[in-house]
């Protein structure tokens, strides 16, 4: 008996021990939830690849801003599914002066495997504001890329820019969506400009993606295509201002294989070259008791 009891104090020591070990390092890897600041002296993080890499790893419990601070970062950012965000815990990334123009993220592509500054992968409940982009790479320019599952993404106050070109590739897009399936994103009060398209966003041919908001953006320079909408449920594209460069069939906005109502309101389209579209629609059909709407906006072959 004496032997038996030496022997199971023993084995309890040691679990004790490796449970006091282990609490530490639960602790260090605690949800994030409230303001970090990123970048600049003193900062929580020194890049903004350091914060990504934390909120993957712990994820959240609340919601979450991270504040970047004045400068230039020639980063790329791939951010993909986040623990514990919700449409209330949301993760937003913006500058911390509140003016766009004092953050810049710029990269240079040079293929298709790197050609993005800022990846959504599988990302929802994520808040871009108030922060620059430029894609510094000729033949792989672009901003904003989305590939696999995005619900509920905001853009907002951003400047996004890529060289001018009068290329119609998609390489070459300022903004390129195309996840498997999504829904809610939000364009609102953007300057975009060059690029062979300053939006594309397109879903899975089975799934239409519904709540799908671009209001109040500058579109400027783009080199064939200002706005492509494809497979949409009940988008709104209202108050934009939208100008591409002189090219065959060039179209303002271009809106194919969507359902469920949709508004074009108070939008300016201004083209140019023959053939130019300021409005195209493509096998797109609303029910009678909820019917697409386009009024009101000004249409200009320049």
């Amino acid at each position: 008996m004496e032997t038996f009891y030496s022997k199971f104090s023993i084995r309890n020591f040691k679990f004790l021990l490796i449970l006091l070990f282990l609490i530490p390092s639960a602790n260090l890897l605690a949800q994030l939830n409230g303001t970090y600041s990123v970048g600049g002296n003193g900062s929580e993080y020194a890049s903004i690849n350091d914060a990504v890499t934390d909120i993957t790893t712990q994820g959240v419990s609340g919601p979450v801003v991270f504040q970047i601070a004045a400068g230039t970062y020639n980063e790329q950012v791939l951010i993909g599914e986040i623990l514990g965000s919700s449409t209330t815990n949301t993760i937003t990334y913006e500058s911390a002066s509140g003016n766009a123009e004092d953050v810049l993220l710029t990269y240079g592509a040079t293929g298709t495997a790197d050609n993005y500054i800022f990846y959504f992968n599988n990302a929802s409940n994520i808040i871009l504001r108030n922060l620059s982009f430029e894609a510094t790479g000729t033949g792989y320019s672009r901003n904003l890329q989305m590939f696999g599952r995005g619900d509920d993404i905001l853009v907002e106050n951003c400047k996004l820019s890529s060289p001018t070109t009068t290329s119609t590739h998609p390489n070459q897009a300022v903004v390129w969506f195309d996840p498997s399936s999504s829904s809610d994103i939000r364009l609102l009060n953007n300057f975009i400009t060059g690029g062979s398209i300053g939006i594309s966003y397109k879903a899975d041919y089975y799934s239409r993606v519904p709540g799908t908001v671009i209001e109040n953006n500058v579109i400027e320079n783009s080199g064939y295509r200002g706005v492509h909408l494809q497979y949409q449920s009940g988008f709104i594209f209202n108050n934009n201002s939208v100008s591409i460069q002189p090219h065959y069939n060039g179209t303002s906005l271009w809106v194919s294989d969507s359902e469920g109502g949709g508004e074009i309101i108070n939008n300016r389209l201004i083209g140019g070259g023959p053939g130019y579209h300021g409005v195209y629609l493509g096998s797109c059909q609303s029910p009678v008791e909820n019917p697409g709407l386009i009024a009101n906006n000004v249409i200009a072959n320049s």
